[in-house]
């Protein structure tokens, strides 16, 4: 897995973690938001794979599953 993958991995589970753990705590840590790519929709999110030949990220979303474009760092597509 190269260093842009781990990259945009970790932005996307620190998206994901900030957007559900901000009301309950703020405890400073080693991590820092870079970057937040809206998904929009209701429900939590479940998993997240990789695709490394095409460059997605296919995250879970309640009863859809999220298609992110990981070098233009946007959402594609929904199944």
């Amino acid at each position: 897995m190269s260093l842009r993958q781990r990259q945009f991995i970790m932005i996307a589970t620190a998206s994901i973690w900030c957007t559900v753990c901000t009301p309950y705590s703020r405890a400073d840590g080693p991590y820092r938001l870079l970057k937040e790519i809206p998904v929009g929709g209701d429900g939590g999110w479940d998993y997240l794979s990789i695709d490394e030949s095409a460059r997605r990220l296919y995250v879970t979303h309640a009863s859809k599953i999220v298609v992110i474009d990981m070098d233009k760092e946007q959402v594609v597509g929904e199944i």
